[in-house]
């Protein structure tokens, strides 16, 4: 079953549908009798499994709000109620498939259909009816690896499985019992490691002694050498501290001109920022002075064209006059003249209305 035929049945269901659910194409193949013949058989199969839809529902709801220990009872309870379904369709399916293959293929369908949607459910339920044991072998794999973290250190190879099965005074005297092993096998090897440090010790004590009777006879020599040695030594610290005190002088004086740099640039910047202070003000105000010419200039053309406006309406009416005298005075026969009377009169229109806006 695809995953459309798997939606419409699912579909009916909730719609309350009990037969022709989804469409098996091998019934269109098969007698049609035949074909209601194996629809009939699997309706109380859907029959069954609608009725189980709102109880299905409740607990579904139950266990998102908290799955509790009666919660996981009804869910067995209906889970094994449901899979009453899918028994029941197995058995049909297994009758009518002693018909011929296109039969047994549209049984099939059908058993697929109703499987499919009864094992979503027994899973789903199998889940909330498993929670406990889930959540108990969760906290046995927890308390497992907690005891196996604190035994590891006190023992060699793998640590045993069944670690959180113990009791918890099984546990504590098992524990107690491999950390003192573990401290008396420490303890064994610190005291071999003792014998041999004192063993070692010894022979470097007798091979000191020798050497030191062996090193008698140069120690003129070697006191001569710790005086040279010496006398080099306060030669280099002289020349060391010479040069402590003049890399100090240097590094004093390069400290100074660091400042005198920095001070340099400081006053610059601020220097800097004043003047870009001092133009941005400038501008300001060259755009202030800017802003009041123009609108002195604007409201200079206002006054003008006020003033201008009676003079404007009768040089319009002075031109509709001469406009009307050459319509009615210039009337003409050519078409050529008659177009070029038309666009005189057309112009002085256009400057008319050009005029009168």
């Amino acid at each position: 079953m695809n995953k459309e035929q798997r939606a419409m049945m699912l579909k009916g269901l909730d719609e309350g549908k009990t037969s022709g659910l989804v469409e098996v194409p091998e019934l269109k193949e098969i007698e049609p009798s035949k074909a209601t013949e194996i629809e009939n058989a699997y309706v109380p199969m859907v029959e069954m499994l609608k009725s189980f839809e709102s109880q299905h529902k409740v607990i579904t709801d139950l266990a998102k709000e908290g799955i509790t220990k009666e919660v996981t009872l009804k869910a067995e309870t209906l889970r094994k109620a449901i899979s009453q379904v899918r028994i029941q369709g197995e058995k049909v399916r297994k009758s009518q498939k002693k018909t011929v293959l296109l039969t047994g293929r549209a049984i099939d369908g059908y058993h697929a259909m109703i499987e499919l949607a009864v094992i979503e459910k027994e899973n789903e339920l199998k889940v909330i009816e498993k929670h406990f044991e889930i959540k108990i072998k969760k906290m046995k794999d927890a308390l497992q690896d907690i005891r196996a973290e604190a035994l590891a250190k006190y023992i060699e190879g793998d640590v045993p499985t069944d670690l959180h099965a113990m009791p918890c005074d099984v546990w504590g005297a098992y524990l107690d019992t491999k950390i003192k092993h573990y401290e008396d096998k420490i303890a064994a090897e610190l005291e071999v490691k003792r014998l041999e440090d004192e063993r070692v010790l010894a022979e470097k004590i007798e091979n000191e002694r020798i050497r030191f009777e062996n090193e008698a006879l140069k120690v003129a020599h070697k006191k001569r050498e710790l005086e040279i040695a010496r006398e080099q030594k306060i030669l280099t610290d002289n020349l060391n501290a010479e040069r402590i005190e003049m890399e100090r002088k240097a590094s004093i004086e390069r400290e100074l001109l660091n400042k005198e740099r920095v001070e340099k640039e400081k006053i610059e910047r601020a220097e800097i920022e004043r003047r870009k202070i001092a133009e941005e003000k400038l501008a300001l105000i060259k755009e202030a002075e800017q802003r009041a010419i123009e609108e002195a200039k604007r409201k200079e053309q206002e006054d003008l064209c006020r003033g201008d406006s009676d003079k404007l309406i009768g040089l319009s009416s002075d031109l509709l006059k001469m406009y009307e005298s050459i319509k009615t005075k210039y009337v003409l026969k050519s078409d050529v003249n008659k177009v070029k009377v038309s666009i005189v009169l057309d112009g002085m229109a256009s400057i008319m209305n050009e005029l009168g806006r």
